[in-house]
């Protein structure tokens, strides 16, 4: 069942395009795919981690510290995805007028909602390693095929009054349903309590900031206010790293003074 879940995912994330391109012509479908480019890297890192978590899921299924293994992965994760995905939304515009063609500049309002779409996309990845470490193909399907059914639903539905941003609201909406679906399954099959919570809020987060880079272009008082955002959830995922690096550099100096002593 692992080949048609591939199958299904590489419908989620391409089926707004066919949409936009047979409905709204292909000037539009051309402004959307240069819109995807940025936010494909992080798809691209994603499936890096995939691979990798798979393997170091699987060595680890039969482990009595498995949960809270799993737990520690999934919290650094989730931490490293919202800190990188803030500061890419913060300066897309900036990094737009370096990888998008001056014909296509304009799709970059785009850019900070598919990055979100991409941070959630990139969460549901960890679930992934769960599901194909337990052999779960059927949980791991289910969601797949969900997922894709509400983009296309959305798209179609929203492609005429909002063009393009109907595949940003499918996109969002349908990994946002994928990503809830599996947290469920893996916490009523698994036992795994993962610290959701946070990562809602930062999601919250993200979404809000995205919407203020993208209205606050040109004035002052709103990208502030995004830029305040942005160093909030900067803080609340790497603080805690920031302080272990300090304390390890710094036991070495207390142990060379205590034998100067």
């Amino acid at each position: 069942l692992l080949i048609p879940n591939s199958i299904l995912w590489w419908l989620n994330s391409s089926a707004s395009r066919y949409i936009i391109l047979f409905i709204l012509g292909a000037g539009v479908a051309g402004i959307y795919s240069a819109s995807i480019k940025i936010p494909s890297i992080i798809n691209l890192l994603a499936t890096v981690f995939q691979q990798a978590w798979q393997y170091t899921s699987t060595k680890t299924r039969k482990n009595e510290d498995r949960l809270s293994f799993c737990n520690d992965i999934y919290n650094k994760f989730s931490d490293l995805v919202f800190a990188a995905c803030t500061v890419v939304v913060q300066f897309s515009y900036l990094i737009s007028t370096f990888v998008l063609k001056k014909d296509f500049l304009q799709g970059w309002v785009y850019v900070p909602f598919l990055i979100a779409s991409s941070a959630i996309s990139t969460l549901s990845v960890y679930f992934y390693g769960l599901f194909t470490a337990e052999k779960d193909s059927k949980s791991l399907m289910s969601t797949t095929v969900i997922g894709p059914l509400v983009n296309i639903v959305l798209c179609l539905a929203l492609v005429k009054p909002l063009g393009i941003w109907s595949a940003v609201v499918g996109g969002n909406v349908s990994n946002l349903v994928i990503l809830l679906m599996r947290e469920n399954m893996t916490k009523k099959n698994l036992g795994l309590k993962l610290r959701m919570k946070k990562t809602y809020l930062s999601l919250a987060l993200l979404l809000a900031q995205s919407a203020l880079v993208v209205v606050g272009k040109g004035n002052l008082l709103i990208t502030a206010i995004s830029f305040a955002i942005c160093a909030v959830l900067v803080v609340i995922h790497l603080l805690p790293y920031v302080k272990m690096a300090l304390e390890m550099f710094s036991k070495p100096s207390a142990a060379a003074e205590t034998e100067g002593e």
